[in-house]
């Protein structure tokens, strides 16, 4: 009986001792396993201060830059305008790219998008040492980018940096864009649009008023807030993206004869440059406060527009510059989309009460004149041998200075005869409106310039009603 009750402990032991063989041999078996080290380590062992060059593949054609002391230029094209401060980023993302995880012993790239790596970034060190990125596909869950470097493909790096991401998506990414000119909106004093021959151009007078004229150069009172607008609009221009750093091939941007041109002219404060005689009164305690320093020059800006890219954006070329940049359509809202007429003011008063001399009102045949005299600090109305009410008087002016039509066209014409004429005298000059019934909702005015608009046909009632109490 006692040899029989050590028999089963025994054996368990036995059994366990097999188990554990079993499970031994089954880990070591030449099978392909991934051993992960889960802390971060540097994969390149290239310091950004020690690299000295960098390759890697835009739209299918691989390109190198080297730096030659603190400058990074194109190797084959060294006048390339390289943005130092984007290459920079591009090196120290590679030079301080650290792995998450490492996996080793595999035996295939594909599940990691890494027997064709979507690009290869080799980099270069000051002694000369090269390490070969090879970039590979991004984890659907994590977002890591799997690697593996040089000729080692049997270890696999794993990175939260988005190397594809990195990289520039075309050669313009890393050249240095220039600037668009900066405009203020309030110094511009003409914009000059040539869209296809349709032609108009803006120009501010010693009054600070804007006139505007077309095709054929006549000249219309222009709305301050309309040109504003588009003022702004060119203020506020920026380039979307760089498309080419040379001109030798503008017919492909549509640029050797451009769908259109806007000149532009500003004024700008510059420092003013010194004479010898204004540094011996400066160094004499003569005047030197900033107004003295500084002049004001005119400077004139051209923007050719050509064609449009499958996004939109128009290829642009700011005057003779090399460079051809991208901007959006809308920065040309209001520019490209209008015509002369669009500028056009819709007022028909223009005047303050203040400037008026006298006033010839002709309604339904009748002409009546109202004069008007400053005494001291009141103004009187006379017409005839009759001193009239002042009150109604100014608002019948009111009435008729704040008249704005809807709409102007030099193509709108109606019949019959004028209902109410009224011409405006100053020391500045005459103007003069003529109301004419259109239809059912509009009367047809002509503005002193000659423009033809409709103007609701209850406010020129309502105007007439103004006039005709004033000699009640």
């Amino acid at each position: 009986m006692k040899k029989k009750k050590w028999i089963a402990p025994a054996s368990c032991l036995v059994i366990l001792a097999l188990l554990l063989a079993l499970y031994f041999i089954l880990k070591n078996q030449n099978m392909e396993k991934e051993e992960e080290t889960e802390t971060a380590e540097s994969v390149i062992g290239i310091g950004e201060e020690k690299a000295t060059g960098i390759q890697f593949t835009v739209e299918g054609q691989q390109y190198s830059f080297i730096k030659e002391g603190d400058t990074w230029k194109k190797e084959d094209e060294v006048d390339f305008p390289v943005d130092q401060e984007k290459m920079s980023t591009l090196i120290t993302t590679f030079t301080g790219l650290t792995a998450d995880r490492t996996l080793t012993d595999i035996s295939s790239l594909e599940e990691y998008g890494l027997d064709d790596p979507v690009n290869s970034v080799t980099l270069t060190g000051s002694d000369e040492n090269q390490v070969t990125l090879h970039i590979g596909d991004k984890n659907k869950d994590t977002s890591d980018t799997y690697l593996y470097m040089n000729e080692d493909k049997s270890t696999v790096y794993v990175t939260g940096t988005d190397c594809e991401e990195a990289l520039p998506d075309t050669l313009m990414d890393l050249a240095q864009s220039e600037s668009f000119p900066s405009v203020t909106s309030t110094n511009i004093t003409e914009v000059e649009v040539n869209n296809g021959g349709n032609i108009y151009t803006l120009t501010k007078d010693d009054s600070s008023n804007w006139q505007v004229s077309d095709n054929t150069g006549k000249g219309y009172s222009a709305e301050y807030q309309t040109v504003s607008t588009l003022n702004s609009t060119i203020a506020g221009m920026t380039f979307a993206g760089l498309a080419d750093i040379q001109t030798e091939d503008l017919g492909r941007y549509g640029l050797e004869y451009p769908a259109a041109v806007i000149h532009v002219t500003y004024t700008e404060e510059v420092e003013a440059e010194k004479t010898e005689e204004s540094e011996s009164t400066d160094s004499s305690g003569g005047e030197s406060d900033e107004e003295a320093q500084n002049e004001t020059v005119i400077k004139e800006l051209d923007i050719y527009v050509g064609a449009q890219d499958e996004e939109g954006n128009y290829y642009v070329r700011v005057g003779q510059s090399s460079q051809i940049h991208l901007m959006s359509e809308s920065s040309f809202t209001g520019i490209l989309d209008v015509k002369a007429e669009d500028f056009w003011s819709k007022s028909l008063g223009y005047t303050s009460v203040s400037q008026v001399n006298k006033m010839e009102i002709t309604y339904q045949g009748e002409t009546r004149e109202i004069f008007r005299k400053t005494e001291e600090t009141a103004a009187t109305y006379t017409s005839g041998e009759e001193e009239l009410n002042a009150d109604k008087v100014n608002s019948f002016f009111s009435a008729f200075s704040n008249m704005a039509a809807q709409s102007k066209d030099l193509s709108l014409t109606a019949e019959g005869s004028p209902e109410l004429t009224i011409e405006v005298y100053t020391d500045g000059g005459n103007h003069k409106v003529i109301f004419t019934p259109y239809n059912e909702n509009f009367y047809l005015s002509v503005d002193t310039e000659g423009r033809p608009g409709l103007v609701n046909k209850n406010t020129v009632k309502n105007l007439i009603e103004s006039y005709l109490a004033i000699f009640e």
